[in-house]
């Protein structure tokens, strides 16, 4: 997000380990760190510049810049305090990235959710249905989660689930562990969705290999961890943060690292 002066809770770093990066003149690439109790957000709507709103509803935007999550935990947090947002906004929140529907909202081996904790909590039927009633609803003051990196998963190329937040002046992130890593996409002016980027990512087990394809007029690929790029009888070696152009239709990514890792597929339609 663009810095404000007195209006923009910027207490994260850049990561050592990364040089900032230019894409095409257009999109700027930061690894961006926090450690416990770091906070990175607003204090006014200001610092959300011109943002794209969502189609269906005007409290949800697509702010000028984005970001991809790829170690650690945080407590996400928005006050809707003198918001006036609509019951029905908040029903409609509430149902997108279902966590079955949704790799980067759940781990399929351990079955857990990446949020561990949150309000609005729902109401547990006997027979394990649940809904968020419109008494708790209509008395939310603001919007919490305590998620976690470990706990999500996208087995296959998934569209980023962070690219719409609430429209409210008082709103951020606070790492909860130390070493918590974001990768921040920021468009060079303007907004990055007006400006027809956009981004999707996997995560790999080691050994694991998929299949990716080159999608829009201009596609950058960018790991979170060592692996090999292969396209027709080439091999490439990406070292941690590498992000390159592709250039050709299709290629296979296989993790050599020890650890399992996250792609980012960034590019403009």
């Amino acid at each position: 997000m663009p810095y404000v002066e007195g209006k923009s809770i910027w207490e994260w770093r850049a990561s050592e380990e990364f040089d900032a990066i230019n894409l095409d003149d257009e999109i700027m690439i930061t690894v961006l760190r926090g450690d416990k109790g770091d906070k990175l957000g607003r204090l006014s709507k200001e610092v959300c510049g011109e943002p794209l709103y969502h189609p269906e509803i005007n409290t949800l935007i697509a702010p000028e810049a984005t970001w991809i999550w790829f170690q650690g935990a945080f407590k996400f947090w928005s006050s809707f305090e003198g918001e006036n947002i609509p019951l029905e906004h908040k029903k409609f929140y509430l149902a997108q990235n279902p966590p079955e529907k949704c790799g980067q909202m759940r781990n399929p081996e351990t079955g857990l959710t990446s949020v561990r904790a949150g309000y609005p909590e729902p109401v547990i039927y006997e027979d394990g249905t649940y809904e968020y009633t419109d008494e708790i609803l209509n008395n939310l003051t603001g919007m919490w989660a305590d998620a976690y990196f470990e706990d999500q998963f996208a087995e296959v190329w998934e569209p980023t689930i962070y690219r719409w937040e609430w429209y409210v002046s008082n709103s951020y992130m606070q790492a909860i562990e130390d070493n918590t890593i974001i990768v921040c996409i920021m468009p060079v002016a303007g907004c990055m969705w007006k400006n027809n980027w956009d981004l999707d990512v996997v995560d790999l087990k080691p050994g694991d290999e998929i299949t990716t394809e080159r999608k829009g007029s201009l596609c950058y690929l960018m790991s979170g961890g060592l692996c090999e790029v292969k396209v027709e009888d080439k091999v490439h070696t990406f070292n941690k943060w590498d992000c390159k152009k592709l250039t050709k239709d299709s290629y296979t990514v296989k993790n050599t690292d020890s650890n399992r890792i996250r792609l980012m597929r960034i590019y403009k339609k």
